[in-house]
This record gives C-alpha cells, sequence and structure tokens, in this order.
C-alpha cells in the first residue's frame, strides 16, 4: 500500500466533525513517511508535529503516547497529552495510565522499564497480574500469578487486568469486554439490535467519544449495518460525537442535486493516447467489522461481487465506455462471507490543473428511509435525496442479512471532457440462503452534461437499479 495514499485517507477520515457534512471535500495527497521517528502524523493539516517532552509515537504514528515509565497526567480523558514520571523501580500500565511497582517473583528491569519474571509470559502457566490503583496519583504493583476470580485476561495474556479499567468495586457493567465506571454516561443498545450491536455499540459509543479510532469506525459500520436509519442509537451517535476520527456517513444534507452539480472536479477523462486520464481513477479504503483499516487501493474488483477475468474487469474502469457485469452467486458463499463483511469508502482519484487529491464518491442507497418514514432515493429527483458514504457488499450479521443486487455507478461529463461529481447507486436484496442461486449485477454509465438529458438516463438508470440483473 503506498504511503502516500495512507496519509491521504488519514487527512480525509480526520477533515470532519459530528458525521456529516453538506458536500465531501476532497483535500491533497500527503504521507506520514516522511515523519521523523521523534514525530506523528497530523491528520488535520496533514503535516509532522513533534511528539512533546518524554512522548514517543504511537505504533501506527498518527499520535503520541508517555514513553514507558511515564503516565499520562490526568488519565486517559485529559487533553493535551501530558506525561509524568513514574516513581523509581516502578512501571507504567500498558494503557500509560497507572504506575505499577514490580511486586515478588517479578523484578523491575530498568533496560526495559518493566516488570520481568522466567515464571511469567506467553509460553508459561504464569501470567502478570496488575492491581491497578484507584486513581493514578497513587502507585499499584505488578505480580506473576494466576488470574484470580473476578478479573479477566488482557494483553494477549500476559497480564490479568481488573474490569480493565479500575477495581471492579468501581465498575457498574461490562460492554464489548471493557468495564465501565458506575458514574459514566453509556449509551445502551436498543432491545431489538442484533447481537453484534448489543455486544459492542456501548463500548464503542464511549471509546469513540474519548478518541478510540477503531471505536468511530465500529460505530460507523454498525450504523450502515442498519441502512443509515437516523434514528438508530448508532447513527445518532455518528452524527453527534465530536472529534476528528469519526468519518462524516452523511452527505449533501442539504441537497444531492446541488452536489452533482460541483464543477470543481480536475479529472479530464480522454481516449488513451492524449492528454488526460484514459481511465475512471478510483481509490477505496476498507474496514474490517470491528472498526479496524484493512488498507488503501487503487479499484480494480474489490467493489464487484461479480468476478471476471482482470482484464474484462478492466472494461470496467476505461473512459466514457459503458459497462455492465451480471453473475448468479451462491447464496451460502455470500451468507459465509457475510458474517465478516467489509466496508468501504470510495474516492475518485482527482488529478489536474496542478491538483492530485482524494473527492469522497457519495453513495446512494435505494433502501434509505429517512426519520419520516419515506423512500427519499427510489425517486428521479436529486433534490430528494440523501447521499452517504461508506457501502459493503453482503453481510449475514444483523438482523436483515442482505447483499448488493445491483450497483451503478454514475458519471456525468462536462463540455470540456471533465467531469461533474460521480456517484454509486446500490439496490441492497435479502440474501436468502435457501434459494438455488442469486442474482447480482454491476455497471458503469456515462451521460452528457444535458440536464434534461441526464434526468432521463438518471429515471431509466435508477429504475435498472432494482430491474437490470439476471
Amino acid at each position: 500500500m503506498a504511503p502516500e495514499l495512507i496519509g491521504c485517507w488519514i487527512a480525509l477520515m480526520c477533515v470532519y466533525a459530528q458525521g456529516q457534512t453538506p458536500f465531501p471535500t476532497p483535500l491533497p495527497f500527503a504521507s506520514p513517511s516522511s515523519c521523523a521517528l521523534s514525530q506523528y502524523f497530523q491528520a488535520g493539516n496533514l503535516s509532522c508535529v513533534e511528539c512533546g517532552h518524554k512522548e514517543v509515537p504511537t505504533g501506527d504514528g498518527l499520535s503520541c503516547q508517555c514513553e514507558p515509565g511515564y503516565i499520562r497526567e490526568g488519565g486517559r480523558k485529559s487533553s493535551p497529552l501530558r506525561c509524568m514520571p513514574c516513581p523509581p523501580m516502578h512501571v507504567s500500565t500498558r494503557d500509560g495510565l497507572f504506575c505499577l511497582s514490580c511486586d515478588l517473583p517479578t523484578s523491575f528491569n530498568p533496560a526495559t522499564q518493566s516488570c520481568t519474571s522466567a515464571s511469567c509470559g506467553p509460553s508459561t502457566t504464569g501470567v502478570y497480574k496488575d492491581s491497578l490503583p484507584a486513581n493514578s496519583s497513587s502507585s499499584g504493583s505488578r505480580l506473576c500469578a494466576t488470574c484470580p476470580q473476578g478479573t479477566w485476561s488482557g494483553g494477549q495474556g500476559l497480564h490479568c487486568v481488573e474490569c480493565g479499567i479500575h477495581d471492579c468495586t468501581l465498575c457498574s457493567a461490562e460492554y464489548g469486554g471493557i468495564c465501565f465506571e458506575a458514574s459514566q454516561s453509556l449509551s445502551l443498545a436498543p432491545p431489538a439490535a442484533f447481537s453484534y450491536y448489543q455486544t459492542h455499540f456501548t463500548a464503542a459509543a464511549a471509546l469513540c467519544q474519548e478518541g478510540n479510532y477503531s471505536a468511530c469506525q465500529l460505530l460507523a459500520n454498525l450504523c450502515v449495518l442498519q441502512q443509515y436509519a437516523p434514528l438508530d442509537p448508532a447513527c445518532q451517535q455518528a452524527r453527534t460525537i465530536s472529534n476528528d476520527l469519526l468519518p462524516p456517513i452523511y452527505y449533501a444534507e442539504m441537497g444531492a442535486d446541488e452536489l452533482l452539480a460541483l464543477a470543481d472536479v480536475q479529472t479530464r477523462l480522454v481516449a488513451r493516447g492524449t492528454a488526460g486520464s484514459p481511465v475512471l481513477p478510483l481509490v477505496v479504503t476498507m474496514f474490517d467489522l470491528s472498526g479496524a483499516f484493512l488498507g488503501m487501493v487503487e479499484v480494480t474488483d474489490e467493489i464487484l461481487l461479480c468476478r471476471d477475468l482482470p482484464s474484462h474487469t478492466e472494461a470496467a474502469w476505461m473512459a466514457g465506455v459503458d459497462y455492465s457485469l451480471k453473475c448468479m452467486l451462491d447464496p451460502q458463499e455470500l451468507s459465509t462471507a457475510g458474517k465478516t463483511p467489509t466496508f468501504y469508502d470510495l474516492f475518485l482519484r482527482d488529478q489536474g490543473e496542478g491538483v492530485d487529491r482524494l473527492y469522497p464518491v457519495p453513495v446512494l442507497v435505494e433502501d434509505y428511509v429517512n426519520a419520516a418514514g419515506q423512500s427519499v432515493n427510489t425517486g428521479s429527483d436529486p433534490s430528494k435525496w440523501q447521499f452517504v458514504r461508506r457501502f459493503f457488499l453482503q453481510e449475514s450479521v444483523s438482523n436483515l442479512h442482505v447483499y448488493a443486487r445491483a450497483m451503478l455507478l454514475h458519471v456525468k461529463l462536462n463540455s470540456n471532457g471533465k467531469i461533474f461529481p460521480p456517484f454509486l447507486g446500490i439496490k441492497y436484496s435479502p440474501l436468502l440462503e435457501s434459494e438455488a442461486a442469486l442474482s447480482s449485477s454491476f455497471s458503469v454509465q456515462y451521460t452528457q452534461q444535458s440536464s434534461t438529458a441526464f434526468i432521463v438516463v438518471l429515471s431509466v438508470s435508477l429504475a435498472c437499479i432494482s430491474t437490470c440483473v439476471m
């Protein structure tokens, strides 16, 4: 995966707040690989920033953390980060919140700033047990022992953690493997939510508010699985949480027609051998269900359920050429893949007129229903549409169990060879395992600038989303 793609993806994740934006905003490419070992990549302004005193970059290079032997002053919710030293012969917990003494049979290792024991470790029966203090102003301890009743094993089995945060007596409930204090205000999953939602929603919402990146992506994924239902708790949280880590999941709430008429895309599509792009340059970022980032690549067949020869698939992205691919799919295979769905954010790599940037491609989910109970995306009037950001190809995690029966990428050509913002239409249908086979299609369609022709073709195209499959 190219470093410059990673940098631009990070910037696009971090530029928005509160889960929504009037229009998708393109940003220039930037790379975190240029940052020094003592710096982290600040996605908000695409720059390398020096970590503070006694701080080091995190493993992903996206923020700073206290170096070993130091803890975060003020606890995990404090901002900005300030590090204070642990007492001599003490170690810091992995989350950088508490100082611990090394109790027998462990001993303090000054070279690694850690507690070590021959009796503990991945290849032994012993585990490191942390007895955490009630607050960061006092010290706890670390020793080698078997996890006692009432604790759970964390850190890949290397140590036991009491409730994950504090002493269990201060905890009110556990959600998604995280124990929360009785004083914390938590958002609870609705009783009718599917199992994965019930298990992970509360922790995802709470940790996203505290700045946990994967938790924010998981929260967005839960909303996507609920078909972006405006009154769903995950979708409501995604709209209201204000930080740099939660991507906007609703686009153009001021009017999709205005977005489609924007003339700021610089990409010029041309035939091969002339100045411009002979292909539609698309880039996709991918996430797993838990919110982990899976990568960012130039699109080939990543967003296609139907598979074809690579030489045939390349035709889907040829500039100005309509494309259609239809197939029959095994519902059992779809259901198996749907248990661990992948989520996609689609972008146009916009190059030309001195720019090189990623332009978000909005998604039109036909099945979307607004807060008033209206299916606003089924008609041909763009002013009533609701664009969204993220999509999946199949899922068998929620109560819906659906797959993308038809996908249609719309590209409107400008009079000077450039294009207006493209968008992707998706029609989901029930994933019925009882069927012998399920039909699916993927199409790319180009239209000219004439608004009348565009609406006529668009009306046909939207109807095709529902009917143009095998």
